[in-house]
């Protein structure tokens, strides 16, 4: 049987474990790109993707988007003001709907939770819902 902890050494455990994990945080262990690359330089594109198969597809699909909005695709999956997450929205929508790639999929491309991604699938189809034409 477990013998019984206090408050303090469940805490002090906890921290030991996060430390021994490098500060990741989640079940998933995702780790932010600014983890990963030096700070002040951009992740490159080719490093966040696969070139093979529907992959290829999605980068193709990633490059038109940011050319249609003037944008650098190297920022869409860096930076997180409203401009930017409208568009990275958008290709999770069109990466769900014209790609036919599964939730899953999708967020293993742009390093994003399946449940993120859901949830910009379904906000960007709203706003096309709302959109008088």
């Amino acid at each position: 049987m477990a013998e019984h902890k206090t408050f303090a050494e469940l805490k002090a455990h906890y921290l030991a474990v996060k430390k021994r994990l490098g500060g990741l945080s989640g079940a998933t262990g995702v780790v932010p790109l600014d983890r990963i690359y030096k700070q002040g330089t951009p992740a490159p594109v080719e490093s966040l993707f696969d070139f093979n198969g529907k992959d290829s597809e999605f980068v193709n699909l990633l490059k038109n988007v940011a050319a249609m909005h003037n944008m650098d695709p190297k920022i869409i999956f860096t930076a997180r003001n409203r401009a930017v997450v409208k568009v990275r929205q958008e290709i999770q929508y069109l990466a769900r709907t014209e790609l036919k790639l599964s939730y899953p999929v999708i967020a293993r491309l742009t390093k994003r939770d399946h449940k993120t991604v859901i949830y910009g699938v379904r906000q960007h189809a709203k706003m096309l819902a709302n959109r008088v034409i």
